[in-house]
């Protein structure tokens, strides 16, 4: 099985210091691989894939300085959703109450998802991809 790498690094290259030391953590069972600055927490959790329809997944995280870096693996098997709808629920949930900027294309390889950027009256933003693969939604943010 062929694991795809995710790389915070770009999303957060033009933050100065945050993108020295980082190192990749694999995680096989899940079929992806991601890079952080520092080894990440890991929390089981559930996701909302659709209204009412919450499903296993693991956070993997690190926070540095006001920076959080996630990666989400949500189980998608059984569901019998179509990928474009979880993408969309899931885009909807990250970017309630701000303004979306970004919803556009994305791709890893032949995998291909959403680019998503938003951003709040409080000055937060949002920066992420999403991805469904294999029976898994994988959401990459920052």
């Amino acid at each position: 099985m062929r694991l795809i790498p995710f790389v915070l690094a770009a999303f957060v290259a033009s933050t100065p210091g945050l993108a020295q030391g980082w190192e990749e953590y694999a995680y096989p069972d899940y079929a992806f691989a991601v890079a952080f600055p520092s080894n990440p927490q890991v929390e089981n959790t559930t996701f909302q894939v659709a209204p009412g329809r919450p499903v296993p997944a693991q956070v993997y995280s690190v926070r540095q300085n006001n920076v959080v870096m996630k990666a989400t693996v949500a189980n998608l098997a059984n569901t019998n959703l179509e990928e474009n709808a979880v993408i969309d629920q899931a885009i909807k949930i990250m970017s309630e109450g701000g303004k979306v900027n970004a919803n556009v294309p994305a791709r890893i390889y032949r995998v291909y998802g959403r680019h998503l950027t938003a951003e709040w009256a409080d000055g937060s933003h949002l920066m992420a991809q999403l991805f469904a693969y294999q029976g898994r939604l994988y959401l990459i943010e920052t």
